[in-house]
């Protein structure tokens, strides 16, 4: 049997919080492209559950994204986490993501040559605004010469995701290469196109209750550091590779597969307004 830690519940979070924005895309792109909200959930992991909810949101010139991610052990709530990426909704071009849990938050600021990592403490007040915290380090980091503010710029994870549908990926063989702002440096990844099937998914109407079967065509996708040695870590924080499926036109976010403190973690969509 396998057990489950708070600690592990947390980083698992993590996971959650990450992942959702892969769902994310041009609303032009048919039904799976128009939607403002939508669910996914952590299957096939004894005592934990876990659930996040993203938000998409339009005003001002920029695109937002809001995400409030849960996850529990034997039904008691051991973490939570809230996440907001800002982007400017005329290029795409990240501004500001910020990430919080518990007390303590990090924030990336974007600018034309370089990008800032802040990590930010609560002073043990966590419910202050997050413009109130502290910001206990700051480290800066130049864009690679090979990333210029153009195009597929250097992202947060979040960004990166919602910019797949920009990449020209149809069908196995197809591969395109993103820039990822890390708290250690900007890591390049390769996004490799590997297989398409045809399948159904539940859904439900958070309204009625009701589900619905959806016919979608999937394309399965694979994110792997382009320099293995330069990169710490699998894509998403998680152990290896991950296993991306998305609609295979909107690159909508339908499944994930990934490792995390040594769990396999399988995500579905499970709702979608």
């Amino acid at each position: 049997m396998i057990t489950t830690r708070p600690d592990r519940a947390a980083k698992l979070l993590v996971l959650l919080a990450l992942v959702c924005a892969a769902a994310c895309n041009d609303a032009t792109r048919g039904p799976w492209g128009r939607w403002t909200r939508l669910r996914l959930d952590v299957q096939d992991v004894p005592l934990v559950s876990g659930t996040v909810e993203l938000r998409v949101r339009e005003g001002d010139g920029k695109t937002r994204f809001e995400t409030r991610s849960v996850a529990s052990l034997l039904g008691a709530i051991v973490a939570e986490a809230q996440t907001t990426s800002v982007l400017d909704a005329s290029n795409g071009r990240s501004e500001l993501h910020e990430s919080r849990s518990a007390g303590s938050a990090r924030r990336y600021l974007f600018g034309e040559r370089s990008y800032e990592v802040q990590r930010l403490s609560a002073d043990g007040d966590p419910e202050r605004p997050l413009d109130e915290w502290s910001v206990t380090e700051r480290r800066e980091f130049p864009y690679p010469p090979e990333a210029p503010r153009a195009a597929l710029d250097v992202h947060d994870y979040y960004a990166a995701l919602f910019r797949l549908h920009e990449l020209d990926l149809h069908g196995p063989g197809d591969e395109a290469r993103i820039w990822v702002a890390t708290p250690r440096g900007p890591a390049e990844y390769r996004v490799l196109a590997t297989d398409v099937r045809s399948s159904s998914r539940e859904l439900r109407d958070p309204r009625s209750g009701a589900t619905r079967a959806v016919e979608l065509t999937e394309l399965r996708l694979r994110i792997v550091p382009s320099n293995p040695a330069r990169t710490a870590e699998g894509f998403l924080r998680t152990e290896g590779e991950i296993e991306i499926w998305v609609e295979r036109d909107s690159k909508t976010l339908v499944e994930l597969v990934g490792t995390v403190a040594g769990m396999r973690v399988r995500l579905v969509v499970t709702e979608m307004d």
